[in-house]
């Protein structure tokens, strides 16, 4: 069984609180931490140093489904042209043979790219294109991945700090509202009480 990569998610979130906004050193492509006194930042560098993948330019229109030939492991072993993860694992598990040793190779691959960029529950659908270009295995193992998988997380990092500022902005407004009457109520009490003691002073001694 191929042992899924762990996420620490409280790690990323208590990270992404402490985004900075650093418009005059920002890129789109990068974000910006404040640990400590520090400042750190994500970006194309830091990823292809943690990850070692190739960080190469993405060819144009690489996710253009193409036609799926007959000796494809997709027509051999599928009947479904988007195959689940779960599907997969359970194909490859199955390749016992010598014969069997590239499509072995291919589903290995496309179980490990799987994990990297996202795909991690077991019912999800492996893109078309990737299985594609797994049947050219070369071009598979040149293909920049770094690239590719540095674009979906920095996407995700994003989607997820963007969220976290929504909810906390709505929570601000919530509270607000919440506390409106109470206020209201409270200033209009006093109003009154001021006007009580215009009307009767205290008597000086």
């Amino acid at each position: 069984m191929i042992q899924p990569i762990r996420v620490h998610g409280m790690l990323i979130y208590n990270l992404l609180k402490r985004q900075l906004i650093c418009p005059e050193e920002e890129k789109d492509d990068e974000m910006w931490f404040g640990l400590g006194e520090k400042k750190a930042r994500f970006g194309r560098e830091e990823f292809c140093l943690c990850s070692g993948l190739n960080m190469g330019t993405l060819p144009e229109g690489f996710q253009e489904k193409e036609e799926v030939s007959e000796e494809s492991i997709l027509t051999r072993y599928f009947v479904d042209e988007n195959p689940s993860i779960e599907l997969l694992e359970a194909t490859f598990n199955r390749l016992t043979e010598p014969s069997e040793g590239d499509d072995a190779l291919k589903m290995g691959y496309l179980l490990m790219v799987s994990q990297f960029f996202g795909m991690d529950e077991a019912r999800t659908a492996i893109p078309s294109w990737v299985l594609s270009l797994v049947e050219d295995i070369d071009a598979f193992e040149s293909f920049p991945w770094g690239s590719y998988i540095f674009n979906v997380t920095l996407c995700c990092l994003k989607n997820a700090a963007e969220k976290h500022i929504e909810k906390l902005r709505g929570n601000g407004k919530k509270k607000e509202e919440n506390e409106g009457p109470k206020n209201k109520k409270r200033k209009k009490k006093e109003e009154e009480n001021k006007e009580e003691k215009k009307k009767n002073p205290k008597k000086k001694k």
